[in-house]
């Protein structure tokens, strides 16, 4: 969306980068336990959602990407971004839920959720604003998707995944893809 709304270039070397992530995703998606399931709708919700949340995503990258025109500056966009979002979200949670989707929070609980909130959202969401300013909204949409990079370490480490060699392969193919993109 971005190549050709923003004149952002694009080469055949960013072109390889980026089929080789998409290949590298195909391979690191978990397709036997979603099969498994048995829910076909529950299935066609979740792939409809993923596909909405990409245009969401690429949309907002190009959005941003335009707002940053001039001497906007990276903490200013956040600084009116996240809040807005967060809104937003808190609206919709309690429109759909209402008090019962509180359950099960309390105050012990709050200063873990500032800081995640600090952590994820607050410090990731400048470092996705600085790569889109750096590096443009097309490569920025593509270089989000290297989270396998960092992912499949963790959550063998931590969470005791197996690492198969499709997900080595896939890790790999996503490095290679990302390094193209840059």
């Amino acid at each position: 969306i971005a190549v050709p709304l923003l004149n952002e270039p694009i080469t055949p070397q960013a072109m390889l980068g980026t089929t080789l992530v998409v290949v590298s995703l195909f391979l690191l998606a978990p397709r036997q336990e979603a099969q498994s399931s048995g829910n076909s709708r529950a299935l066609s919700m979740g792939a409809i959602a993923a596909i909405a949340a990409s245009l969401f995503w690429a949309f907002s990258t190009m959005l941003m990407k335009i707002g940053m025109s001039g001497d906007a500056h990276v903490m200013v966009i956040n600084a009116f971004r996240m809040p807005l979002a967060a809104i937003g979200l808190l609206i919709a949670v309690q429109f759909k839920q209402g008090m019962s989707a509180w359950k099960g929070y309390d105050l012990h609980r709050l200063p873990k959720l500032i800081l995640l909130a600090l952590y994820s959202s607050g410090l990731g969401g400048i470092l996705w604003t600085l790569t889109v300013q750096y590096v443009g909204a097309a490569r920025a949409a593509l270089l989000v998707t290297s989270a396998p990079l960092i992912g499949v370490p963790l959550s063998a480490f931590f969470l005791r995944e197996q690492v198969t060699r499709q997900t080595i392969l896939g890790t790999v193919l996503s490095v290679i893809g990302v390094w193209l993109v840059l």
